[in-house]
Formats: C-alpha cells, sequence, structure tokens
C-alpha cells in the first residue's frame, strides 16, 4: 500500500564481508536533509540487498514513469572475476529490479522482483497444481534450456520434509526465509551462467554465476519428509535481442 510518508534509502557497496563472500550490497533506511542521512534508529544495522555472490555496484535512475525505482547491478565479484570464462562473453549485469519499501515488523525492507517488462521474453509455459511430492523425492523440472523462469508456491502448513528448495549446482549459500506466512514463493531466473533467485515476492534475493559443462538441470527435492507444492509454473524465456522493447513499456 503506499502512503504519503517519505523514506530514504542508502545502499553501500563493500569489496569484501557480503554473506556469501567477498563483495555484496547492503542498505540503511532512514531520513536525508540533502547533506547528512540519518538510519533509523531501529535500523542502525545494514540489511543485505542480496545474499548471492554476484550482486554488486547496483545503481538506480530518476524519472522512471510511474514513480517506479528501478535498479540494476553488476552480477559478478572481485574475489574471482579476472579468472572467468572469456568466450563468448566476460563479465554480465543482472537483471533490471523494481524496488519497493515496504513495513514489516514496525521496519522497512526493500522488496526487489524482475520488472514486469521481461514478461515479453516468455514462451512455453508449462503450469503445475497442488502437486505432493514424497519424502527423498527428486524431480527434473528442465534439462536442456539455457533460459527459464520458474515460478514456485509451497503451501508452509503442508511441509514435512526437512530440507526442500530447487536443485541447479552443488553451491551452498545461506540467507534469512520468513515461515510464517501461509506460502512460500520462490522465483528464478536461469540466463546460461546467471541464476537469480527471489523468495516470498523479493523479500529475500541471492544471485549467483554457475558455469555448467552443459546445459543444467533444474530439479525440484524434498527430504525427510512430504510436502504440497500449491502452484509451479515453468516458462522458457527467448533472448532479449529477438524482443526489441518500445520505449513507452517503461
Amino acid at each position: 500500500m503506499k502512503t504519503e510518508e517519505k523514506k530514504w534509502v542508502l545502499t553501500v557497496s563493500i569489496n569484501d564481508g557480503s554473506p556469501a563472500g567477498g563483495t555484496g550490497m547492503q542498505y540503511f533506511v532512514g531520513e536525508f536533509d540533502g547533506q547528512k542521512f540519518i538510519a533509523d534508529s531501529n535500523q542502525e544495522k545494514g540489511l543485505w540487498i542480496d545474499y548471492g555472490k554476484d550482486f554488486y555496484a547496483g545503481v538506480t535512475w530518476n524519472h522512471v514513469p510511474k514513480d517506479r525505482r528501478l535498479m540494476i547491478a553488476w552480477a559478478d565479484n572481485w574475489q574471482y572475476r579476472d579468472y572467468l570464462p572469456t568466450s563468448p562473453f566476460k563479465g554480465q549485469m543482472s537483471c533490471v529490479r523494481e524496488l519497493k519499501l515496504v513495513q514489516k515488523e514496525k521496519k522497512y525492507i526493500l522488496k526487489q522482483l524482475p520488472v514486469k517488462e521481461m514478461e515479453c521474453l516468455r514462451t512455453n509455459k508449462h503450469e503445475m497444481k497442488n502437486i505432493k511430492m514424497g519424502a527423498d523425492e527428486e524431480w527434473t523440472l528442465c534439462d536442456k534450456k539455457e533460459v527459464l523462469e520458474l515460478d514456485i508456491s509451497y503451501l508452509i502448513e503442508k511441509i514435512h520434509a526437512q530440507t526442500f528448495g530447487i536443485k541447479i549446482s552443488t553451491g551452498k549459500y545461506k540467507a534469512p526465509v520468513d515461515f510464517t506466512q501461509e506460502f512460500l514463493t520462490i522465483k528464478l531466473l536461469m540466463d546460461v551462467s546467471q541464476s537469480e533467485l527471489f523468495i516470498n515476492n523479493g523479500e529475500v534475493v541471492m544471485s549467483n554465476l554457475l558455469f555448467p559443462e552443459d546445459f543444467y538441470k533444474v530439479k525440484l527435492f524434498a527430504t525427510g519428509g512430504d510436502l504440497v507444492i500449491e502452484k509451479s509454473i515453468i516458462c522458457e524465456m527467448d533472448e532479449i535481442m529477438n524482443h526489441p522493447l518500445d520505449g513507452d513499456l517503461i
């Protein structure tokens, strides 16, 4: 819900010390008089914009229609950027995200989701509803498409698994997730060697690079108990170069 209250968000890019290691971005919410920024008293400790290894030096821009606040960032990490493959490209940016400031538990947090304009890239769509996943099961959703978007919603009261989620590689990273809501939602964007994960409508975000030898496999898994997937939608995505955007869309 939009209100008349005005808040400022200060973003800070750090070269070392992010949750996943290496570079990262924090933010502070508070007041700004044009010269001095003062963080809210209950939010003096910075929050993380992204819990992955590959989201750094994000920038926003002004004068976007409908007062939208958009951000794009460097999808890389100074720990290893000199050692990344150089073909067919070297270096990449994140998807463009729309930022929203929302109040939760008397604090303000940023929510981020890919801009709606990316929906024009969707091609084949596959949808499933109300599926029970047994204990220690693993399902392959996709094993051949390099660019895709996955939206999945779990009914929290019917999650009995000890561990569950989406498997795309063997790396392990951590982020805090709120399980007090009715549903747990996950959006995953995969673009060749780049993954961007948005949890609970963008309350928590994790961006990571990965370099599969061949096409990666996207799998759902559950261990130590069953669960219910309320809805799963997977869309193949076309290359953006095939869809020149109308300047009026944004």
